[in-house]
């Protein structure tokens, strides 16, 4: 009866008709502060939002699939503002309500106008607010100055973009101070004049049950700190400052490669209890004083691409985190590899998993389908041949043995994964960089006790 009553509610959740709300706009007028952008004022002055609910994706296309794994999609806003890119999709709790919400980044905005947007999660409808100003090239989420809120870490457009909008900066919530994070500006301070170009901005790690864990303090003196994958360049750690509003913010290079990198997974890879960073194809060994540069480099697959999603998971329970890398544009598909544990010298074991698949820029892991073993998230971005969003099932509880399951056929490009609708399982949420840039969500269709933490970003990355 109990499973019965969930997914009647699922289906209501799925179902609701469209929603478009019009805003009172004197009773707005005399909530918000006295600073306000033109474009913001516009876009949630004259309406709430359309909230467009669509039934649910296609089912699993893989032999001997059930409707377990057809997953409800969930089209968020369908016309997002971002004028050009939308590189970022993240799962955190922005107005603290205990509900995970959605954040889409967007570049080429120009600094008096709001476009890129977080979405509100009140059940079964998704409000969007758009209280930033100018760009966000990408970027993730944490607590930077310790007030119990979460703030913003984004980079804005890259220097080649030549709109003027270049620093790394951190967006401060208002909602410790009183203030309204849906309505009110949020303050802009600059960590560095210059972007550095991040492909992943990393406020968060993988633990050894391979969950999410935010507050990521490499140095552990209780500040959040920083990790940058940034874009064909370097691998950086900022260690959090005694003041983030005044810095200064110091840059250490643990890594640097004249090829092309992809993003980046931060997990204790050799069991010593500190935190390890993989890049590439190759995973970087903590020093213990992480300031300590640079940081000693291991070979994972030197002829795997360099260009490469990773996500971390202990998949044979040994007790060592084993990696999963996706070959993003090439054709290499997506494989895992096997901890050699204490042969550090060894290579990682590869096991394949799906071969020719390109454009897979998403790569996360979680048991989706409740049985105690890790399953694979992927999906292929806009253009690419299948555009798959896909979960591999983990058949055998060993990883020898897997299952395709498509759940829709639309790309993804950066999704994440988080127990958006609060029922315990992981269900997923994506977009697309160009092109169909509407922000999704996949919901599961299991039940279960929380397995995973709320979200996947600070919600991740």
């Amino acid at each position: 009866m109990k499973r019965k009553i969930r997914i009647a509610e699922r289906k209501t959740f799925a179902a609701a008709a469209t929603v478009v709300a019009k805003a009172n706009i004197k009773q707005q007028k005399s909530k918000w502060r006295n600073r306000r952008c033109a474009a913001m004022t516009s876009s949630i002055l004259h309406f709430a939002i359309c909230i467009l609910i669509y039934p649910p994706a296609l089912a699993a296309s893989s032999p001997g699939s059930t409707a377990d794994w057809n997953f409800a999609e969930v089209i968020i806003d369908d016309h997002p503002l971002q004028p050009h890119r939308i590189t970022d999709v993240q799962i955190v709790d922005i107005n603290s309500d205990g509900r995970v919400d959605l954040w889409c980044s967007g570049s080429k905005i120009p600094t008096d106008e709001c476009k890129f947007a977080w979405y509100e999660n009140r059940g079964a409808a998704w409000v969007r607010h758009t209280p930033f100003r100018g760009p966000s090239l990408g970027g993730n989420w944490g607590d930077v100055d310790g007030d119990g809120d979460m703030d913003l870490i984004t980079g804005q457009d890259r220097n080649w973009a030549k709109t003027g909008n270049h620093a790394l900066v951190w967006m401060e919530n208002p909602l410790s101070d009183g203030g309204d994070p849906a309505r009110d500006l949020w303050d802009i301070h600059q960590i560095h004049p210059d972007p550095v170009d991040p492909d992943e901005l990393h406020t968060g790690y993988t633990n050894a049950n391979a969950q999410h864990v935010g507050g990521l303090d490499l140095n552990r003196d209780g500040r959040l700190d920083l990790v940058i994958a940034a874009f064909k360049q370097s691998l950086w750690y900022l260690p959090g400052p005694k003041d983030p509003k005044k810095g200064p913010w110091r840059f250490y290079k643990i890594a640097e490669s004249r090829l092309g990198h992809g993003g980046a997974a931060i997990a204790d890879l050799d069991n010593d209890g500190d935190l390890d960073i993989a890049w590439g194809h190759s995973w970087y060994e903590n020093p213990g004083q992480p300031a300590v540069i640079p940081w000693l480099a291991h070979p994972v697959d030197p002829d795997w691409p360099d260009e490469c999603k990773i996500a971390a998971g202990d998949f044979d329970g040994d007790g060592y985190l084993d990696l999963v890398l996706t070959g993003e544009e090439a054709a290499h598909g997506l494989a895992w590899y096997r901890n050699p544990a204490r042969e550090r010298r060894r290579l990682w074991q590869k096991h394949r998993v799906v071969s020719g698949w390109k454009g897979l820029h998403s790569c996360r892991v979680a048991d989706f389908d409740g049985d105690g073993d890790l399953d694979i998230f992927t999906a292929q971005m806009h253009g690419r041949p299948g555009q798959r969003v896909a979960v591999l099932e983990n058949k055998d509880a060993r990883g020898r043995q897997w299952e395709v399951h498509v759940i829709a056929d639309v790309g993804s490009h950066n999704a994440v994964i988080g127990d958006i609708d609060g029922d315990g399982d992981t269900d997923i949420a994506g977009k697309n960089y160009e092109g169909d840039m509407r922000p999704r969500i996949w919901l599961n269709p299991y039940e279960r006790a929380p397995a995973t933490l709320p979200g996947d970003s600070e919600h991740g990355s």
